[in-house]
């Protein structure tokens, strides 16, 4: 289930650059709706230039490494950021969740200019402790990311 927006930038078939053509909508998803199993997704969009560039200012950091493609390799924690997650969870988290932790696996360089897909999946359910599986890939290729967030649910009426 995604929302309108989300829905309308995947039948655009990626051309929308991350990470500014994603509202994750006027509705709080209620604790309710995340049952383990459940998946959400995929969100289809295209790792941008210009959000690769935003990233790496904001951390201060260079390309990935050494050699003549690093400046071409997206972080791989970009792929699977927390306004990614929210878009393809179809709304907003509610105001008082706090983002507990996160690990990831990169099996595979993403490049500059792909286009990939994020796919959400409920992973466990405690209380209001949510653990997601994040499975980020090229289209049609095995996961190139996968990650675990952990996340502490807000209430819905705070």
């Amino acid at each position: 289930m995604l929302s309108d927006e989300a829905t309308a930038l995947n039948r655009s078939g990626g051309r929308h650059d991350y990470p500014d053509a994603f509202p994750a909508g006027d509705r709080t998803l209620p604790l309710s709706e995340l049952q383990v199993g459940r998946v959400f997704g995929p969100l289809v969009y295209r790792l941008s230039p210009e959000a690769v560039e935003r990233y790496r200012a904001a951390l201060k950091a260079g390309p990935a490494g050494p050699g003549p493609d690093a400046a071409e390799i997206v972080p791989p924690i970009l792929s699977c950021a927390v306004g990614l997650v929210k878009t393809t969870l179809a709304g907003r988290w509610p105001d008082s969740t706090v983002h507990i932790s996160q690990r990831l696996a990169a099996r595979a360089p993403l490049r500059i200019g792909d286009t990939v897909s994020l796919e959400v999946r409920v992973e466990a359910l405690e209380g209001r402790t949510v653990v997601l599986a994040l499975a980020t890939r090229r289209l049609g290729e095995a996961p190139a990311v996968r990650a675990w967030m952990t996340i502490r649910w807000g209430r819905e009426d705070a």
